[in-house]
This record gives structure tokens, sequence and C-alpha cells, in this order.
């Protein structure tokens, strides 16, 4: 069962408002004080989690209002008619085991009499009448296409608040069909907690994996232990045996929770569970924090915030782990509170996992705790002075970005983004980098987008238009043999055409000086120092690597520049003309125009063990010149080049 629509009227700030169309998750974001907080309260007092008072009825300077009420829509599946027929305030005997519904609804029953009934009911073969229950619960709480709505009304003179279906019949003991509920708010209010009370996370693990002991699973243990009849077991040997069955799994409990809390933070901090069994009435467990430096329980109300919220992360961990029960429901507010981004992120994964099996609703002020969610399930909360309420809105990726304020540092945990056009080029470019600049290559992103002018790459110009584009990127795009007016304008041209601001690309956007980031790398003396091959050598094989990819060189290159033929025809002649005996000044344009990789595997340099590596470290900034000084531009490399 999870809450699909919620409607309130007259609660906090909130006038009146329709939230609809949740999912398993539902993201609230919005400024301070601006109400985001007032649906997860409004949902936690539906519930009767929260004692409504005075001040929680929404007010303005000319508006006074006695009447609250909350209504919410639930979706259920087929199951939930199988999991509720055994509840003992709504199941069956509710609807059929009492003698008024059997003299109002005789007739369903055929010739049945009601000690048939009965009997029914006490052997448990409810599919011989599970039909008819059905069609009462679906009346009372009128379910049709496997969703029910009920509206909670709360008058200031009542002293609670009063409950009814959708045909305004007032219904009681239906709460008892809801999901198990946990709220945690802002102030991290530990008591629940520290207590593992009933509706709290922690009383929720241990209810439901320690103290949920069947008494026939209870008896066939003790008569293991004892050899003795379990008539004659006394009670202290019940408490003896329970606590020792108790004991055994807090322990493993208290392992998997205190591993999980040790990798969040790591210092040497245990959680403790502490029992206490009294058979006339129930276990009592309490939490603690044992600090193995000064052998010490801490209860877990007195330790920092911080702490606290990485031990909430840590239950609700575990809780992922060890609970898959389907159907609960999270309210948190700012579950990133006082937690580290890293944790941050951790907070945000653990979460989504629970909502596939819970549903998860909270509240968040930061970028962290969406990087998950689909944008159809997250609400932008606003406040309006001029009537003193709160608005719940769908909302847009630039609304979102605006709002919790994303930026290249949030999202991808960096300082700055490259966009290149291969894999290669982002490694040629890091050893660039580490080689002449004095930055944290770790705080960039390289993202390696096959084609500058492909959709990857003007989808990530577009996100980063939307955050911190202007002073944190770089686009560099080899030439390909095309010149750079052309390549500049088509780019300027793709942007329009995505509606992306084009007035920063020339500053942003280098073309390189050769066909391909390769060509940095074919440096004719740093290739003879290193491979140790003559001038006569490197030019046989070059020349040979022309005559190889001629024709594709110049088809390439005349598709590329159809429009431009006295470009092509250039370039043809230079190809052409190899074979002069100026070879030097013929190979610096060859490496313009021809591919590095061609180059790369005429001059076999892929053979040379760690060749890039040797290449950079022996190489000067004029073999990088153009690179360099485009990067000096950028904010993030100015006044960082190293001092040769």
């Amino acid at each position: 069962m999870i809450i699909r629509e919620v409607e309130i009227s007259n609660f906090r700030s909130i006038k009146h408002q329709v939230i609809n169309n949740i999912d398993n998750i539902l993201v609230l974001i919005g400024k301070n004080n601006s109400g985001k907080s007032a649906l997860l309260q409004a949902i936690n007092a539906f519930w009767g989690n929260y004692s409504i008072d005075e001040d929680d009825f929404y007010k303005n300077k000319n508006i006074i209002t006695n009447e609250m009420e909350i209504k919410i829509c639930f979706s259920i599946d087929d199951n939930f008619y199988k999991e509720i027929i055994y509840n003992e305030k709504l199941g069956i005997k509710f609807f059929v085991g009492t003698k008024t519904v059997y003299n109002k609804n005789k007739g369903k029953f055929g010739n049945k009499t009601f000690e048939e009934i009965e009997q029914i009911l006490d052997n448990k073969n409810y599919d011989k009448i599970s039909d008819y229950y059905n069609e009462c619960l679906n009346d009372f709480l009128k379910i049709k296409n496997l969703q029910f709505t009920i509206k909670m009304k709360y008058i200031k003179s009542d002293k609670s608040p009063k409950y009814y279906n959708i045909a305004d019949e007032e219904i009681k003991s239906f709460t008892s069909l809801l999901p198990g509920i946990s709220f945690i708010d802002d102030d991290r209010n530990f008591l629940e907690e520290e207590n593992c009370q009933k509706k709290s996370k922690s009383g929720d693990i241990f209810n439901n994996l320690i103290l949920n002991i069947e008494k026939q699973s209870i008896m066939s243990k003790l008569s293991e232990i004892y050899e003795k009849n379990i008539k004659d077991l006394t009670v202290n040997d019940l408490k003896i045996l329970l606590q020792n069955k108790v004991q055994n799994d807090i322990s493993n409990i208290e392992n998997k929770i205190t591993a999980i809390f040790n990798e969040n933070y790591n210092d040497n901090l245990k959680i403790k569970y502490e029992s206490d069994i009294d058979l006339s009435k129930s276990i009592n467990i309490s939490t603690k924090i044992y600090n193995e430096l000064i052998e010490n329980n801490i209860k877990v109300s007195n330790v920092g915030s911080g702490i606290r919220s990485i031990y909430i992360l840590s239950l609700l961990q575990a809780y992922n782990d060890v609970f898959k029960e389907k159907g609960n429901i999270f309210l948190i507010e700012e579950p990133e509170l006082y937690l580290h981004p890293e944790l941050q992120i951790k907070m945000s994964e653990i979460l989504y996992e629970i909502s596939k099996t819970n549903q998860v609703i909270y509240t968040t002020h930061t970028t962290m705790m969406t990087n998950n969610i689909n944008v159809s399930d997250i609400r932008k909360v606003k406040y309006e002075n001029s009537t003193s309420e709160s608005k719940y809105e769908l909302t847009t990726i630039d609304e979102i970005i605006r709002e919790l304020g994303y930026s290249t540092k949030d999202i991808l945990n960096v300082d700055f983004v490259f966009l290149l056009e291969g894999k290669q080029d982002v490694d040629r470019l890091k050893l660039i980098i580490e080689k002449f600049y004095n930055v944290d290559k770790n705080r960039i992103n390289f993202v390696s987008c096959n084609s500058c002018s492909n959709l990857k790459t003007f989808a990530t110009l577009k996100f980063l238009e939307c955050t911190t584009w202007k002073e944190n990127f770089a686009i560099i795009r080899d030439m390909d043999s095309k010149r750079e007016e052309l390549l500049i304008r088509e780019m300027i041209e793709k942007c329009k055409e995505h509606s992306i601001d084009e007035d920063v690309i020339k500053d942003k956007l280098l073309i390189t000086k050769y066909n391909s980031m390769e060509g940095y790398f074919c440096n004719i003396d740093m290739i003879k120092r290193i491979s140790g091959k003559s001038d006569k050598e490197l030019k046989s094989s070059i020349l040979q690597c022309l005559d190889d990819n001629k024709i594709k060189i110049l088809q390439d290159i005349k598709n590329k520049n159809s429009n431009d033929i006295l470009r092509y025809n250039e370039i043809e002649d230079i190809l052409y003309n190899t074979r002069s005996n100026n070879f030097s000044e013929l190979y610096e344009e060859i490496r313009k125009f021809v591919r590095g990789h061609n180059i790369y595997n005429s001059l076999e340099l892929r053979k040379i063990e760690n060749y890039d590596n040797i290449y950079i470290n022996n190489s000067q900034e004029d073999i990088f010149k153009d690179i360099l000084e485009f990067l000096d531009k950028q904010r993030f490399f100015n006044g960082k080049r190293k001092k040769e």
C-alpha cells in the first residue's frame, strides 16, 4: 500500500493543496520556511502520530479556521486482501464473525447458519467466504480499481479527529490497515530510536527480527534446551532462556549495524543494544554507543548531531538489508543533515533502494539527494506572502537547478569539465596538464564525446549552461582537416539549434593545431630521440604512410570540404609533393592534415613502451604552445602553470 494523493485543507501554511501522482518516492524542494515539512507532518498526523493543536490550523490576518481536513488516496494490490484478512480489528471476523453483521447480510451466506460460519472462522477456512469478505471491505473503504480514499477531519472543539470514507460515512479502526510509518524530523529526536519504541526504525527491526517470536517456536527451543516437560518450566526458566535468545539475536544485529556504522564513520565506536525482559509486560531494548577508548556506553541522544545522523544512515542501511517487507512509509526531513557530502550521496542511494519496496517522502536542500530521482517525483514548494500559504507544484529541470543551486562541483564532484573527442585525447590531455600545471586532475572531469558535434556534446553543454559552465568548462576539438573558422561557425550554429548561448563558445573552444591530439605527440625531433631512428628511416616510414592512406586521406578531406575546392587542391598538392627534399617543412604540414593514428602506426610508436609518458616528460612548452595558451585563459588554470 502506498500513498497516491494527498489533499490538505487548513493545516499550518497549507490553505488547500492537492499533491497527486505520487509514486514510491517523493522529494520536496524549496526555500526555508516554504512549507515542505507541513506535508510530512500532515501525513504523520493522519496516522495519529502527531497531536494537532490550535497552532496547526491555517491562519492569516484575514482568516481564522476552525476545521481542517487531510484526505489521502491509497493504492493497493491484490495481496492487500490476503494480508488484511487476519487483521484483528478489520479482518474477516469484523465483517463476518458477528451476529449483527450476519443478520444484516444473511442472504449472502446461502443456507449456512451462524454456527456454521463460526466454525469456518475457527478453522480459518477463509477461502470459503473470502469473496464475501472482499466485498464487505470494498464497501467499507469504498475501494475501486484497487484504490480508496480516507478523509481525516478535525474540528477545534473535538477532542480527536474523525475519519470518513469517500461517501462521508464515518469509519473506525481502519488505521490498523495502514502500513508502518517512520517520521524522522530535522531535530533528530532520538528518544524513540534510543528506546527502540514501536514506531521507531529500531523498534521495527527488533520487533520484526528479534522480538516477534512465536510461542510455538519458543516452546520448541525450550524443550530442546531443557530436558524436562514444557509444563514443568518455571517463569524464571522462561526468562533466562528468552534473555539468551534475545541477546543472541541482539548481538547479530549489533555486529551488522556496527559494521555499517564504522564504514560510514571510521572511529572506535560500537552500537550496543541493552535488553530488559519483564514477562509480565514486554521486552525493552535501549540503544547505546560504546566508545572503546574510554570503555563507556553513551546514550544515542547524548552524542553529537553528526553521529546521530550517521546512526540513522546506518540504521536505514541495515533496515534495507534485513527488513524486506513491503509497504512501510518513511517521512524524513533533510536526510542529508549533518552528513559529509560522500555520506549524503550514500544516504541518497540507500533511500532510493528502500523506495523500491517501501515509500519514501523527504525534504532536501541539496543536489546530492536528487541524483537518482525523476523530475516527476520532485515537487517545488513555495510560500506566497500575500496569502500566507504554501504551494506544491510540479517542476522542471531548470527550476530544480535554480532552486538547489546545482553546480558542476555538486553533481560531478569536480571543479572543471573538459569535453574532448576521444578517450586517447583524454589520456594525453591529462599528461599535458600533469606536466605543466599545479592542479589536482582528480578535480577535473574529462568527458569523451567521440565527436564534438554529436548530441552528447550539446546535452552536456546544456547541462553546463544551467550550472557553472561560463567559468568551469572547455571544449578541445580536433581540426579534422577543416579550417578553424569553419569549425567555430559549425559549433555556434549547433548551439543555436539547441537553444544554448553561443556568446562564450569562442572563449571556451580550442580547435587543435593538428588533425588530432595525437599530432602533438609526433614531433619529429622528439620521435628521433625516443625511437633512435634516423631521418632516412623516419622519412621512409612517413612517405609509406602517405602512400598507403593517400586515397582515403584525400577522399576524407574532399567529403568534409566539398565546398572548398581551393583548400582541397592545396592539401592534395602538399601530399603529392612529399618526396621533395624539404621533408621537415612538409612534415609539419602533413601533421596538420593526416590523422595522428596513421602517423603513429607508420612510425610504430605504439610499440614503444610508455611512449606518451616518455614524450611528455622530455617535451618543452613550445610543442603544446596553443593548448597551454588556451588553458592559461581558463580561470581554473590561470596562474597555475609550473615554472620550467
